[in-house]
């Protein structure tokens, strides 16, 4: 059976553990049996464990929705430092633009810098698996974030339910929209798995709704210059659009521009994905209805926490589903205590 942790429900359990865990765990078999040291502080540490470790992450491009996952692996750093005495390092390798090459170029030459962990958020399945094998090869811990697994793979997934994510935003935005009429689609970056799983969502929620009809589609790279352009296009190509969503952080804010751009705020209904400040504005002056926020500091929390584990002889999860929540109007200036 496939293991998923909730983070909701298991992180305070995992912090309690912590201690105990960093006690017993260790890269050789004898760490269990050895004498531990004080290195200050009261901080006991155990003889065998590693004095540090170096992980790498590599997000699909250059991104503020990436931002928040950098700084949630970052706090958990500090606190792995603190606490077990072995100094975490996290080291952040992102692709100035979403390209397949650049993005696989990125990961070749990580692995060459030999990390003690490796973080990837797959941009191109049949691109980075051959990848994901070669530094789980070289010894290196592996594991996938703001993706699933590609298939032939064996590693730990951290994110969310993209499916649902999809299905979640389009249901609501049929309901903005009375159940009827037509739909501008952005579709993301076209190979990333977790944008394509969202855009089955959103089909599959759109398609509940035989008054509604998807009249264009575009892909938008996950870019913001690429989403206004390919958005605003669609608006012209259709002017009987009355709704408009996208799978990933980019679409939903380039979309909330072009609507403004052609006069259509309330016109246009539209339904956000992300807690991006333009998304969060765009909520907030009714230009969305609301945005769908993922736990992003906590994706980085995770991916920090099980590259420690991997490396210190620790268990692994299938998935860790770092959760969702919807943010409406009356929650824009309260609801990042949430992530």
């Amino acid at each position: 059976m496939k293991r998923t942790i909730n983070v909701v429900l298991c992180i305070t359990v995992f912090a309690l553990l912590l201690s105990v865990f960093c006690g017993c765990s260790g890269r050789n078999s004898d760490a269990a049996d050895s004498k531990s040291i004080n290195i200050g502080e009261g901080v006991q540490v155990a003889e065998g464990m590693p004095k540090e470790l170096r992980f790498v992450l590599v997000p699909k491009v250059v991104h503020p929705w990436y931002d928040a996952v950098k700084k949630g692996a970052e706090e958990a750093a500090a606190m792995l430092t603190k606490t077990t005495g072995t100094k975490v390092v996290i080291d952040w390798a992102a692709p100035v633009k979403a390209d397949v090459a650049l993005h696989t170029n990125t990961i070749e030459q990580t692995i060459a810098t030999k990390p003690d962990g490796l973080a990837i958020a797959v941009l191109d399945a049949q691109a980075n698996t051959p990848q994901i094998l070669e530094a789980q090869k070289r010894g290196i811990a592996t594991l996938v974030f703001d993706s699933l697994p590609p298939e032939g793979t064996n590693v730990t997934a951290i994110g969310t339910d993209y499916f649902k994510d999809g299905y979640t935003i389009a249901k609501k935005l049929a309901e903005d929209m009375g159940g009827k009429g037509d739909v501008g689609l952005l579709l993301g970056f076209p190979t990333a798995p977790n944008h394509k799983m969202r855009v089955d969502g959103i089909k599959a929620a759109l398609a509940e709704y035989p008054g509604i009809k998807i009249v264009g589609e575009a892909n938008d790279n996950d870019s913001l210059d690429e989403s206004v352009k390919a958005a605003s296009q669609l608006i012209a190509a259709h002017p009987s659009i009355t709704g408009m969503i996208g799978p990933d952080a980019a679409a939903p804010i380039g979309i909330g521009i072009a609507i403004k751009e052609a006069n259509k705020v309330g016109t246009i209904k539209l339904v956000g994905l992300a807690d991006l400040d333009e998304m969060i504005e765009d909520v907030r002056n009714g230009v969305a209805s609301c945005t769908l926020v993922h736990r992003t500091r906590q994706i980085g929390w995770w991916i920090t926490m099980l590259l420690y584990s991997a490396n210190t002889g620790g268990d692994m999860p299938t998935f860790v589903d770092a959760g969702t929540f919807m943010v409406y109007p009356e929650d824009v200036d309260s609801f990042k205590d949430r992530l």
